[in-house]
């Protein structure tokens, strides 16, 4: 994927918008964060934060027309935030006699003439000055300020006005009071100068523009170099304290920018007030109304108590409802800026690493997002990138890639027609975490489906190849799906009938013509069901998988299914098209265990009561986490026992053993054949105590590692003996990974392990053989 794409999908994420109040406001004052700042009683920050948008925070606080309050999102609730009395809690209780502005380092050559002292032209003169042009501002009257002198003592104080002010003379801004620009003078000042701002009022524009002579964006006249803006410029229109305050802050972007000889136009659509696209929820919402002051403006006490009302506005939707994006306390925009960078540095970063392989590509956050965004879609390219580069660590995924290459081995691999039968109307694929699982239920289901349906049923053991997918090796992915959909046509194409819904997603997606069935659909159609086996679960709660996301028929099929046999059950608060991952998808288990965890952990929280789920691995994740979990074929073959619901159904080493197993079973009772065992290292047997396969599952080490590893030691004397404890120690690097083994040997071949890791680092004398 190209930066260009990226940074296209960046701006697809609507966090990074700012609230309604935020855009509506001409100059951007940050709602959020002065009430939060006042909210925790910090009311110098609510202010700086203030008057670095309006400059004149004594005047502004005072008679600000507030559209903010217009657009506030609490008012659809109940009544908006009082923005306008918050802003002058900030000017009445936060100090603002401590300067925050700095002066330039140094004047620039070009002159600024600003014509007219009201708002508008005071605003211009402060933001060329603070810019480092030299500014002389000229005004009619005694007094700089415009209409703002309009206002009663008892709302605007002179004190007020003449604090803020003081600002001019801090700046150094040259006052010219009490001098009218007539046309000669006008024309003088545009020779003498290298930009003009007329900020004059209705009044004194007239005798220069008329208002529709004025760019509404940029604010130039005719007249190249001069500017205009304030009340002036907008015919029949209220005078408006702070859009004339923006004029003359926009207009000296304006002058900025032409004295830099750099386009006027360009980003600057959403300077002034605008339509966000944030989107906030306030469906959960209670109604609280605002508080009302006691006296003209608020208490300290009362105004946090209203800042307390912000909702503090944001979408974070995906956020919200992903343990994954929540736990980089970040949100996709930056997360996708990050992954973006990350992509652009030959080795990348570790962070970034982190996060792009902690997504489980479950789908939630682009079901949740108001635009549709998929972290998953951003994810699953950077991993094929990272891979083509060479920079994703290939330990990271090569556990679950060997498992799929296990299962797409002589193994467990196995394609046949039914017995007695040449040709296949169905092909059964139960997938390979089913036959991992479950192997006591596959023949059974194989058997229900050649009674039911006519035509032939085949079957077909192997792994769809997400495994693959996930970990970003498209080129593997394709080649095994490029066997997978040839062995198919072999058999003539028949319809697939998955139990697994990954396979059931992979097929989909990649092999369409496939024309795939769910196992679920054809049991609740055609089975018949035992009665409810006591003693039973109250309620059950449904785990609907990931990878059923978009799948409601199946879904629906599961909860008919539970009612024809008298299950009880609720809905999670996640469920259905919302429903959450285990933790399994995108093999995140295998680069961020802890955000797996996290994501069971979460899933778990949803319900107190047992739940029901129809893919293996979801029950295996949720049991192992001590949650009492049913697979929907425990109801259904009526095994389902409460004792072990809560507990794991198989290691990774019994797994691989289930599928070898499973497969001889099947030769051997369906089509009478056998099969030889494939496996190394057969005649060696090894003894664990509870602790040291607890150990093996946590570091990914299978059984076959370790034989492997202690045929190797025993048959190259590549072995060191430990003196302190009489064991001996060897290790053994069939691939990526470097196995130890600390061990006992016994009669018989047998041999007692005490200890067992890995690591990445090949050692020097395997190099030396290789």
């Amino acid at each position: 994927m190209d930066r260009k794409k990226l940074l296209e999908l960046e701006n697809v994420c609507i966090q990074g918008f700012p609230p309604r109040c935020t855009a509506a406001c001409p100059v951007h004052v940050g709602g959020l964060l002065m009430t939060k700042e006042i909210g925790e009683g910090n009311f110098t920050s609510a202010l700086n934060s203030f008057r670095q948008k309006v400059y004149f925070p004594r005047i502004m606080s005072r008679i600000c027309d507030h559209p903010c309050e217009k657009k506030c999102l609490r008012k659809d609730a109940d009544e908006p935030i009082s923005l306008s009395l918050l802003e002058r809690a900030c000017v009445d209780y936060g100090d603002g006699e401590k300067n925050i502005w700095k002066k330039p380092f140094r004047k620039k050559s070009q002159k600024v003439a600003v014509i007219g002292g009201g708002l508008s032209g005071l605003a211009a003169a402060f933001f060329l000055s603070e810019k480092g042009y030299p500014v002389t501002l000229f005004e009619q009257k005694p007094c700089l300020g415009g209409q703002i002198w309009q206002y009663p003592e008892e709302i605007l104080p002179r004190e007020a006005i003449k604090k803020d002010l003081a600002l001019l003379d801090y700046f150094e801004i040259e006052q010219k009071r009490e001098t009218r620009i007539d046309g000669e003078m006008f024309a003088a000042l545009v020779d003498q100068c290298d930009a003009v701002y007329l900020g004059t009022g209705r009044a004194g524009l007239s005798g220069f523009f008329f208002p529709d002579q004025v760019n509404s964006l940029t604010y130039e006249t005719k007249i190249p170099g001069v500017f205009a803006g304030g009340s002036g410029t907008r015919k029949d229109q209220a005078y408006s304290p702070i859009l004339s305050l923006a004029d003359g802050k926009r207009a000296g972007i304006s002058i900025d920018r032409f004295l830099k000889k750099s386009s006027l136009t360009e980003a600057r659509e959403k300077e002034g007030p605008y339509e966000t696209q944030l989107v906030t929820r306030i469906d959960h919402m209670g109604k609280e109304g605002k508080v009302s002051p006691q006296g003209r403006g608020f208490t300290p006490e009362e105004a946090r108590k209203e800042a307390a009302r912000c909702l503090q506005c944001s979408c974070m939707e995906c956020v919200k409802a992903c343990r994954y994006l929540a736990a980089f306390e970040s949100y996709p925009q930056k997360y996708i800026r990050e992954i973006s960078n990350n992509l652009a540095i030959v080795m990348g970063v570790k962070t970034a690493k982190r996060l792009i392989n902690s997504c489980t590509y479950c789908g939630l956050c682009a079901r949740v997002c108001p635009t549709g965004l998929d972290m998953g879609f951003v994810c699953d390219q950077a991993r094929e990138e990272m891979v083509r580069k060479g920079v994703m660590p290939p330990a990271v995924h090569d556990f679950p890639v060997q498992d799929m290459l296990f299962s797409n081995s002589g193994q467990f691999q196995l394609i046949k027609h039914q017995p007695g039968w040449a040709k296949s109307q169905y092909l059964f694929f139960p997938g390979c975490q089913l036959a991992a699982l479950y192997p006591e239920y596959i023949e059974k289901i194989y058997t229900f489906l050649g009674e039911k349906l006519t035509g032939g049923v085949g079957l077909f053991l192997q792994c769809c190849g997400a495994p693959a997918f996930w970990s970003g090796r498209k080129e593997l992915f394709q080649a095994s799906l490029r066997e997978l959909e040839q062995k198919w046509a072999g058999m003539g194409s028949p319809r697939i009938i998955a139990a697994c819904s990954t396979c059931l997603h992979v097929f989909k997606k990649n092999i369409p013509s496939m024309g795939i069935l769910s196992l679920w659909e054809i049991f609740e159609q055609s089975f018949d069901f035992p009665d409810i086996k006591e003693p039973h679960p109250e309620i059950l709660s449904v785990h609907d998988p990931c990878t059923t996301r978009d799948e409601p028929q199946i879904q629906d099929a599961v909860r008919s299914i539970l009612h024809k046999m008298g299950y009880p059950f609720q809905e999670l608060s996640y469920s259905k098209e919302k429903t959450k991952c285990c933790g399994y998808g995108g093999l995140v288990s295998y680069a961020n265990k802890k955000i797996a965890d996290g994501m069971i952990q979460e899933r778990i929280s949803e319900s107190d009561h047992d739940y029901l789920t129809y893919c293996a691995v979801c029950r295996e994740y949720l049991a192992q986490k001590g949650k009492p979990t049913y697979h929907l074929l425990d109801l259904i073959y009526d095994q389902g026992d409460q004792e072990q619901a809560g507990k794991k159904k198989a290691g990774y080493s019994q797994k691989r053993e289930n599928r070898v197993r499973l497969k001889k079973q099947l030769l051997k009772n369906l089509w009478r054949e056998s099969m030889e065992s494939l496996e190394e290292s057969q005649g060696i047997e090894i003894i664990l105590d509870e602790d040291v396969q607890r150990n093996l599952e946590e570091r990914l080490i299978l059984i076959s590692d370790i034989k492997k590893v202690i045929d190797h030691g025993e048959k190259t004397g590549y072995k060191i003996l430990d003196p302190e404890t009489n064991h001996l120690i060897a290790h053994y690097q069939p691939d990526l990974i470097t196995y130890w083994v600390e061990y006992s040997p016994g009669e018989n071949n047998v041999y007692l392990v005490h200890k067992a890791y890995s690591h990445r680092v090949q050692l020097m004398e395997d190099l030396k053989e290789s």
